[in-house]
């Protein structure tokens, strides 16, 4: 018996093993099962997802990764992959993906979302395009600011080149270049950059361009390009960035043309047909996603409409007030805000009695100060010792009450055990 036992297990053993030797890779699937899989992903994610799979092979693109990547490439938006899959993408990842897809050929709208790795060299694949209308190179997705900190490594000696080659030659449908803002930073007349968007500002505007709208000419301005543009520096002008359809920039005709915003957020352009902007009474236009709206709570202010970044809140009541209202008292220190009626009520930012120092402080920094002996002042050190005995009397106060409730559920116990 106990040599059929360990035969039996003998057995077991070799049928696991063969289980394991006979185990195929994924990539060992038939090519239509593949395919089909991959119809399940976002568009770059099925580029990936092919070129991994052939990640061995002696030649890419081949047919079968062709085949599994699809044949629908008018938009590669990179914002389609996990942002922080997209982070860690080198130019060899964008320049496998570009030449699996035949991008030169089938690309119509490219956006490098979240890329922050790459220099600009997996462009390459692009050369001599006659087939791309627009290329996103702001590194960030819609309703993002394009500030990014680390800087991206995005060079203009790789990107250049590329777009070069694009705008120069007879054909070109190229409509619409986003720069990343490190490059939109140097605004030197002498750069190469800036010899770019010269060349680029010629040829968009010797297209002579109408308002879809009321069909004025737009042959003027098609990019800023002076020095006093500051922010705006190497912006497109005249074309929506979502519909890339060209109308006026000013509110030319407000009965009749739908006319360009621009988002003081994410530094885009939009006609109000592809995003209604929303106007903040301080500081500018900024698209619904970019910024969200508070009304000041003074009663009567014709300031109604003002973005977060221009209103305040009162870390005790949590009411708005918008910049020009602003009847609020801050710490000194930690940049705490209190409301006039929270600060009569509460006094949860003091100002000193005494006039040589008469320092707004909230309590907390005051007691610290006072600790730390950062400050002489007299009237400091009994507004800090009146908080301090409040609060030991509120403590003593907690404690009796939990006192009370402990002996109240002893006797309850004691109680219960009687019974």
């Amino acid at each position: 018996m106990a040599t059929a036992s360990r035969s039996d297990d003998s057995n077991k053993i070799r049928r696991r093993g063969s289980a394991t030797d006979d185990c195929c890779l994924l990539s060992d699937l038939p090519s239509g099962i593949l395919e089909h899989t991959a119809t399940f992903l976002a568009p770059p994610s099925r580029a990936l997802f092919a070129l991994a799979l052939d990640l061995n092979s002696a030649k890419l693109p081949n047919e079968r990764s062709s085949a599994i990547a699809g044949n629908q490439w008018d938009i590669l938006d990179f914002g389609g992959v996990e942002k922080e899959l997209a982070s860690k993408l080198t130019d060899d990842n964008i320049q496998a993906v570009l030449s699996c897809i035949d991008a030169v050929n089938r690309v119509k709208i490219l956006k490098l979302t979240n890329c922050v790795s790459v220099t600009g060299a997996g462009l390459n694949p692009l050369r001599g395009s006659l087939l791309i209308e627009q290329i996103d190179l702001s590194l960030v997705g819609d309703c993002e600011s394009p500030k990014l900190n680390p800087e991206p490594p995005i060079s203009k000696d790789h990107v250049i080149p590329i777009l070069d080659s694009i705008i120069e030659r007879e054909g070109c449908a190229l409509k619409l270049i986003q720069f990343p803002k490190v490059m939109r930073k140097e605004r030197s007349a002498e750069s190469d950059f800036h010899h770019f968007i010269q060349r680029y500002k010629e040829i968009l505007e010797s297209r002579g361009m109408c308002c879809v709208e009321c069909k004025e000419t737009l042959s003027e301005n098609a990019i800023n390009t002076g020095h006093y543009y500051l922010k705006h520096y190497a912006l497109q002008n005249n074309i929506c960035y979502g519909c890339m359809k060209h109308y006026c920039s000013g509110r030319v005709n407000e009965d009749e043309c739908s006319y360009l915003r621009h988002c003081s957020t994410c530094e885009r352009k939009y006609c109000v047909r592809c995003v209604p902007m929303l106007s903040c009474e301080n500081c500018g236009d900024h698209c619904p996603n970019c910024r969200s709206f508070m009304d000041c709570c003074t009663p009567g202010c014709e300031m109604k409409d003002s973005c977060t970044e221009c209103v305040e809140k009162c870390s005790k009541c949590d009411r708005n007030w918008c910049e020009d209202c602003r009847e609020l008292r801050e710490c000194e220190n930690c940049n705490i805000l209190c409301c006039m009626e929270c600060f009569r009520e509460e006094g949860i930012v003091l100002c000193c009695d005494n006039s040589e120092c008469y320092k707004p402080l909230c309590n907390d920094c005051r007691i610290l100060e006072c600790q730390e002996g950062k400050g002489n002042c007299p009237s400091c050190v009994s507004m800090a010792f009146a908080v301090l005995s409040e609060r030991a009397q509120e403590l003593k106060r907690k404690v009796d009450q939990l006192m009370d409730e402990n002996k109240d559920l002893k006797d309850e116990v004691k109680h219960l055990r009687t019974k």
